[in-house]
């Protein structure tokens, strides 16, 4: 097989992922008895489910971190893992309300030179809403792409995290970090 020909397989694998994964929940969300209170809750709850297990939690919260990630104990990288996937979750569901009414296309992904690395690029068309541009970046670990950033409207979410993270450990530390997620998370529930 020419190497022209593995990119466009292993292009389409990635897209695969994104785009079986978004219907998946579509299709789900389509049969839930939706208003408005709830439709954000939801929507993080099928992001938990079908999303979840496309992304290396531990890889995005070592990149988020930086250098300060060697330091830290098992007992920090838990609980920060652990508020990093609530805020990670509410962040996709506010990005990806209204899915199940829209349109969306897929453009040719984007491979790296190693291959190991894909973007997928997607165009979301609301009704009565202009054109919406997303794209998912994944990795390939064990001949398996897993997400590890979207972006919306051209802004990543992991890099404003990390600009946001670095800053937060700079002045209260590993720890003050944790908390300051707890206390967002534990605001933005409700």
């Amino acid at each position: 097989m020419g190497a022209g020909v593995v990119q466009a397989v292993q292009g389409d694998a990635a897209t695969h992922v994104v785009a079986s994964t978004t219907e998946l929940m579509r299709a789900e969300l389509a049969r839930l008895p939706v208003d408005e209170q709830t439709e954000l809750r939801q929507l993080q709850g099928l992001i938990e489910r079908h999303v979840g297990l496309h992304i290396d939690f531990d890889r995005v919260a070592k990149w988020v971190v930086g250098k300060p990630w060697k330091s830290t104990t098992a007992e920090q990288r838990e609980a920060f893992v652990v508020e990093l996937r609530k805020m990670m979750f509410r962040t996709y569901s506010q990005a990806l309300t209204g899915l199940e009414e829209a349109d969306i296309e897929y453009g040719e992904p984007k491979l790296s030179k190693s291959g190991k690395g894909a973007v997928v690029r997607s165009t979301v068309k609301r009704p009565g809403g202009g054109p919406l541009a997303m794209n998912y970046y994944l990795l390939k670990r064990d001949d398996t792409w897993r997400l590890y950033d979207i972006s919306v409207a051209g802004v990543r979410m992991l890099s404003t995290y990390k600009a946001s993270f670095k800053e937060r450990v700079r002045q209260a530390g590993m720890d003050g970090l944790i908390q300051h997620l707890v206390a967002v998370n534990t605001r933005n529930a409700n």
